[in-house]
């Protein structure tokens, strides 16, 4: 399976793709009550979310404690913790419910036959399903995507900021000064744009896992519980041949590159956090001589790519299953089949 563009009429006019954001539109609305005040919720955490993160940014740009006292707002701030973390997964579920359900409800339906009778090959089938999800998806996403950037910049920076108070308690260090160092706007802004682009990649790779599941299940709900239970297995095993890959190279010439690998395998367990935090964090707990700064970006950058790989993995193994189930092979390789 070649990687398509998106220009390509894959996802451009892709018929089951507008069939299948059609039905979630008018399936998946909700009551008008209920929208208002899921939006007026959310625009609180976001506007709660900003402040903090707005405030580590004077804090650092200032170069001293954060000016409005977050730590006054430590309810707060934990409870915007809570709300995020269930948004979380909260959309998570609502992905893989959305993708898991899309080729099994063809099946229930009795529609898999007229849909394979169409001349649409297995290609078109599985991103449409899977294009049809992320778009519906990625506004949610991009919401939470900035309330995750913005919570986990002030909950590692507030964290630190109680363990280096704790550590140079007595000691006569000044937080701020010159042996505790804070960390510069860059590393806050860095921080926040790899945990916002590790949410959106997740939105990707969770909508691939549903679809996989649901090439393979007749049933919906067992088509859920695989999606859930996949995505959980893969990312542990991915994560898991990392750190063995690590070990290998640790005591070689390419320690640089087990450093990259390993935030790499910490990035796909929690999205980003670990990273987020490597580049908050006071320069007195996590630095040791050289600014590692460059190597959490790039393995920022890597861990994206992580992502997009075991996605279109996936997305190649649904469309296997699905030749399997009688759909046609892309067209590529029917030309192939036909030369030979």
């Amino acid at each position: 399976m070649t990687v398509p563009r998106f220009s390509q009429p894959a996802f451009t006019r892709n018929p089951i793709a507008q069939a299948e954001i059609a039905y979630q539109q008018r399936t998946g609305r909700a009551r008008r009550w209920w929208r208002w005040l899921a939006r007026g919720v959310t625009l609180l955490a976001v506007a709660a979310g900003l402040i903090l993160y707005a405030s580590e940014i004077a804090g650092v740009l200032l170069q001293r404690v954060p000016l409005i006292g977050t730590e006054r707002l430590e309810i707060g701030g934990v409870l915007l913790l809570i709300f995020t973390t269930a948004l979380h997964f909260m959309l998570m579920f609502r992905a893989l419910a959305l993708t898991a359900n899309s080729i099994t409800r063809e099946a229930q339906g009795n529609t898999w036959e007229l849909l394979v009778l169409t001349g649409l090959d297995a290609r078109q089938i599985v991103l449409g399903k899977w294009w049809a999800t992320v778009r519906r998806m990625w506004r949610l996403y991009a919401v939470l995507a900035l309330l995750r950037a913005c919570v986990a910049v002030w909950f590692t920076a507030f964290s630190a900021r109680l363990s280096t108070m704790i550590a140079v308690s007595g000691t006569g260090f000044v937080i701020g000064g010159p042996d505790n160092p804070l960390p510069t706007a860059l590393h806050l802004l860095a921080a926040g744009l790899i945990v916002a682009a590790l949410t959106m990649a997740n939105l990707i790779f969770t909508a691939a896992c549903g679809v996989l599941a649901s090439s393979e299940a007749r049933s919906g709900a067992w088509a859920l519980a695989r999606a859930l239970g996949s995505r959980v297995v893969l990312l542990v095993a991915a994560s898991s041949v990392l750190l063995v890959l690590t070990i290998m190279l640790w005591n070689s010439p390419l320690t640089l590159l087990a450093e990259l690998i390993t935030r790499v395998a910490s990035a796909l367990l929690d999205n980003g956090l670990a990273l987020a935090s490597e580049l908050v964090a006071y320069r007195s707990i996590y630095y040791f001589g050289t600014d590692t700064s460059l190597y959490v970006v790039a393995s920022g950058v890597l861990s994206v790519g992580a992502y997009g790989l075991l996605a279109w993995s996936l997305l190649v193994a649904a469309q296997r299953r699905l030749i399997g189930r009688q759909a046609l092979p892309p067209v590529e390789r029917r030309r192939e089949n036909g030369k030979r």
